[in-house]
């Protein structure tokens, strides 16, 4: 291992052999595209789940004027309105933001430029055992060969996420060049969670939990309404 102060802030994987390089960057290409397509996918699936439950919200928060009558008085009966117009408006502007983003397919197309990274990942693991010399002309012909598949795959599909390669340094947190700490790899897991999925578990568990707590503060004064016999 090359031991000069400069090459302290180079990656290890970087201070060895072009193989030692490809192969850093073919496992940790294919690994992340497989968590941007598992991302993605997840996305698409909560995105549905949520405008099915905002859907089934609005269509319950219209039957409650109904079926019981003390909510549908005054001022409690408007603020129900209310909440029902402003979720069908939500359910609009969220069913076309998320038709918009076509996660399903871009699931789908990540998780083909993964397997087409892992092939290359898998060529270049038996080229490095059969070749026991990785000065032979031959070996480093091979290896420039995959380097270009590997560009040419790169530049037919975007490019995956940070958050993506970092839940992939988060898997392997003891590698010699991840050295992640617990409370690392637990920020990794959390920013996930925030950053990509708090919207569609909010919309799907924020509509009642509002309304329970205003039916909880306005339920007294509906019932202080209704005529004693």
């Amino acid at each position: 291992m090359n031991t000069d102060p400069k090459s302290k802030n180079v990656p290890l994987y970087a201070q060895g052999g072009y193989d030692r390089e490809l192969n850093y960057k073919l496992w940790s290409t294919y690994k992340s595209r497989f968590n941007a397509a598992a991302r993605l996918q997840k996305k698409h699936n909560l995105s549905s789940r949520a405008v099915a439950l905002l859907s089934a919200y609005v269509v319950i928060f219209s039957l409650i004027t109904t079926m019981l009558p003390q909510f549908s008085q005054g001022a409690t009966g408007q603020a129900i309105l209310f909440i029902s117009s402003a979720l069908s408006i939500i359910i609009l502007v969220v069913s076309q933001l998320e038709a918009s983003q076509n996660y399903s397919v871009r699931s789908y197309t990540y998780h083909q430029s993964g397997l087409d990274v892992a092939e290359l990942y898998k060529k270049l693991r038996a080229l490095k055992t059969r070749h026991k010399d990785k000065n032979a002309p031959e070996f480093l012909d091979a290896v420039e060969k995959l380097s270009q598949d590997y560009d040419d795959i790169l530049q037919r599909s975007d490019n995956h996420e940070d958050i993506d390669f970092d839940v992939f340094r988060a898997s392997k947190p003891d590698y010699e060049d991840h050295k992640l700490t617990k409370s690392q790899v637990r920020w990794i897991k959390v920013s996930l969670v925030v950053r990509q999925y708090s919207f569609y578990y909010l919309c799907m568990m924020l509509p009642p939990v509002v309304f329970g707590l205003f039916a909880w503060l306005t339920w007294p004064d509906a019932a202080a309404t209704q005529p004693t016999p």
